[in-house]
């Protein structure tokens, strides 16, 4: 399929076609982030935007702009995050598209988390979740996620465990097994933070279980941090 890509771009630039190109370069951009390839997402995303430039596609823009803040989340680069996901929500807003816009909201508010700057991470949070609620959003399960960690993160233990298991219950109803696996994964921070070690364990387990049926890595490897710290506590350690 990269093959493919490649040659839509290549053909969209020879055809002076600049929507097709950066329409070409999100879809590289996208699968990049999908494989992983964190760097080669950023700069296929920053070519897209660069191809629309000033030209009148402001749902495109604004979408690009959300997406690769998603990217800077992923690799702890807050400040470009915020950036990025800031102008979306100011372009997005003004499209009225509802949908996306509460995807630049949660965007925003994960990138202030990541930040540190937890109130204005709350605001743009509970946005999101109105919005999503409002429209029947079928990314609602991440986005309550979202609220989890941030409750997870000011030590509000109880009530992060009721956003996650809120988030797993709509992602199961939905069927959406890479939801699931982020939910799982800071179901089980949040039973580690609590020194509910038996139950942090069976969760990061099950956790990485679904992560090799789906072929997910990055949580994965996030997981087997939290396994190994209970099975530390539980004075379990293995080789």
């Amino acid at each position: 399929s990269r093959n493919y890509v490649d040659k839509a771009i290549r053909y969209a630039r020879r055809m002076g076609d600049w929507h097709g190109a950066a329409e070409a370069y999100q879809v590289s951009a996208s699968g990049y982030y999908q494989e992983g390839k964190s760097l080669e997402a950023i700069e296929n995303f920053q070519k897209s935007i660069q191809m629309i430039g000033n030209r009148p596609a402001a749902f495109l823009l604004g979408k690009l702009y959300s997406d690769i803040s998603v990217v800077y989340w992923a690799v702890n680069n807050s400040k470009e995050g915020i950036a990025s996901a800031q102008k979306a929500v100011g372009i997005l807003e003004k499209t009225k598209n509802k949908y996306q816009t509460a995807i630049a909201y949660n965007n925003l508010g994960t990138n202030l988390l990541l930040s540190g700057d937890w109130s204005k991470a709350k605001d743009f949070l509970e946005r999101a979740n109105n919005l999503a609620r409002e429209i029947d959003h079928p990314h609602l399960a991440s986005f309550i996620c979202s609220m989890g960690e941030l409750d997870l993160l000011r030590c509000n233990y109880e009530e992060a465990e009721k956003q996650f298991i809120s988030a797993l219950k709509l992602s199961e109803q939905k069927e959406n097994e890479w939801y699931s696996v982020q939910i799982l994964y800071h179901f089980a921070r949040c039973l580690l933070a609590q020194n509910k070690t038996s139950s942090a364990l069976e969760t990061a387990q099950k956790t990485i279980r679904q992560c090799e049926k789906i072929n997910e890595s990055r949580y994965k490897s996030l997981t087997k941090v939290v396994l190994a710290e209970s099975y530390f506590r539980q004075k379990k350690i293995r080789e």
